[in-house]
Formats: C-alpha cells, structure tokens, sequence
C-alpha cells in the first residue's frame, strides 16, 4: 500500500471507539481481521475532500468468529 495513503488514514485507526470496536472484534474472532465497508471508504472521502470524519457503522470481516459472542451492553452487534 502507498505509505502516503497509509500516513493520510492512520488517525482513523486510533480513534477511541475504532479501538475499542476492535478490541471486542478481537476477543470475538481468532484468525485474520479485514476492516471493510463505508468507514474505509467514507473516511478516505473525508480525506480527500476535507469533509467530517466517519466514525459510525464500523464493519469488519474475521477469519473465524467464535460460537458464543461476548456482549456489550446497550451495543447492537449483526453478523451478515
């Protein structure tokens, strides 16, 4: 990957919530994690054309989720 494009997104690597949505992905899955979806794409919007970060609907794809997930009260979490 372009390490300019990498410099330009990692401040929406290490938001509060992108870090702790992360960290449940990680107590709920083993294997690989993909970060997909809008907050990639949006995000990158955000940085090209100078409008607000995206910080909702944070998706991302794991090699293997675990039978039983762990919950987060008052947090609404799909699979698809």
């Amino acid at each position: 990957m372009n390490e300019n494009l990498v410099g330009l997104y990692a401040p929406f690597l290490e938001t509060k919530i992108f870090k702790e949505i992360l960290q449940l992905v990680k107590e709920n899955s083993e294997g690989n994690i993909w970060l997909t979806g809008g907050y990639i794409y949006r995000n990158l919007a955000s940085v090209l054309y100078g409008t607000e970060p995206y910080e909702y609907d944070i998706d991302f794809t794991v090699e293997h989720k675990n039978k039983t997930l762990k919950q987060v009260e008052g947090w609404r979490i799909e699979k698809i």
